[in-house]
């Protein structure tokens, strides 16, 4: 069953980690919210495989996700486009879309966590790049 044009609810509760990750009826407005951003983003860069979207926090904790992270608000996503993941990386930070945060993140693979606003809130538009420093990931503030 899809959640937008692109994008599927199976996409939004899939986790390798074999946790329970069912997404709360109260979070869904959320994620719609979410895949019209995600829609915006395949204009700019094409299809996008989405690696991690909603967790619960059972599954954030188990794949040492930031305790504010907010893909258990259903309002971030890993995903990696097609080709040169940095260069969509760039576009994405130059497009006019409303973001409220978008991080390059590289450690074994490479992907993009693109992240909304709370609702009600406006987009931050910061960017970073993320990278293994030790068994923390560093992060550094991104000037386009």
């Amino acid at each position: 069953m899809n959640i937008s044009d692109n994008f599927t609810w199976d996409e939004v509760q899939h986790t390798d980690t074999g946790i329970e990750n069912n997404i709360p009826d109260a979070l869904k407005d959320n994620a719609k919210r979410h895949a019209d951003l995600l829609e915006e983003c395949r204009v700019f860069v094409g299809p996008l495989r989405v690696n991690s979207w909603y967790r619960s926090s059972a599954v954030n904790k188990a794949v040492g996700g930031e305790k504010t992270s907010y893909h258990q608000d259903a309002l971030a996503t890993d995903v990696v486009p097609k080709g040169d993941v940095f260069n969509a990386f760039k576009m994405l930070v130059a497009s006019d879309l409303p973001y409220d945060k978008i991080i390059y993140e590289k450690r074994k693979s490479e992907w993009i966590h693109i992240q909304s606003p709370q609702p009600g809130r406006a987009p931050r538009k910061l960017a970073y790049t993320a990278h293994p420093e030790g068994w923390r990931m560093a992060y550094e503030v991104f000037n386009a």
